[in-house]
């Protein structure tokens, strides 16, 4: 996202999320009930997804009708959010920005290098499937928050919500000395094909594979 999330704004994050609503103070224009959802261990998101948007969508539903929600990202989390969200409120304008309107099957992403998949195996347009759930794309890039979460600020624009789903995933941070020379699939098909030309570069050598762990999310494995 590219910002700084100040008080009064408060981020529930349970766990480790690629998602997360904004929990808004009470003197908000429409106030949402806080929740963490989407979580990628499927244990979690089976026990949680249901009652938490139900929860979310409760507080929502008090609100001016119909509830104008946006969701910003194009991933597994925003998708899923986009169709639980059209079933539980079938008159919302529902509204997603994205860079590009593609969703990418991440977990191919190792197939990639080798030349078992390649990018446009994995990219799979979007419009289709936000055009039968009734939902507005947008093609513009996130780069802030303003009055308290009503409003989205964008390269092109701003957007004025009455919820707002955040679904961008994560960032990764790259300060360890010499992290400049690794490359790291997860970061999307760019890297994956970077990973792929390298390998075919090499004449000979060692090649090293790791992985990381977050001493604060012992859950998360990058």
């Amino acid at each position: 996202m590219g910002h700084q999330v100040r008080s009064p704004l408060r981020i529930d994050q349970s766990k480790s999320t690629s998602a997360y609503f904004l929990d808004f103070p009470q003197s908000s224009t429409a106030a949402a009930g806080k929740a963490a959802i989407l979580n990628h261990n499927a244990d979690y998101a089976e026990a949680d997804q249901s009652s938490t948007f139900q929860l979310w969508l409760n507080v929502t539903m008090n609100q001016k009708h119909p509830a104008k929600i946006i969701v910003a990202g194009a991933g597994f989390a925003a998708i899923t959010g986009i169709r639980e969200l059209r079933k539980s409120q079938p008159d919302a304008q529902l509204t997603l920005v994205a860079p590009r309107p593609e969703f990418v099957y991440l977990p191919s992403l190792i197939w990639v290098p080798y030349g078992i998949r390649s990018g446009d195996d994995l990219r799979f347009d979007i419009r289709p499937l936000l055009q039968k759930l009734d939902v507005e794309y947008i093609q513009d890039t996130v780069t802030g928050l303003s009055e308290d979460g009503r409003v989205l600020q964008c390269e092109r624009g701003s957007l004025e919500n009455d919820a707002l789903l955040i679904a961008t995933g994560g960032r990764y941070i790259k300060k360890l000395p010499g992290i400049e020379n690794a490359i790291t699939i997860c970061e999307g098909v760019e890297a994956a094909e970077k990973m792929g030309a390298a390998l075919r570069n090499l004449e000979g050598g060692t090649i090293a594979l790791g992985f990381g762990g977050n001493p604060k999310e012992p859950s998360a494995m990058r």
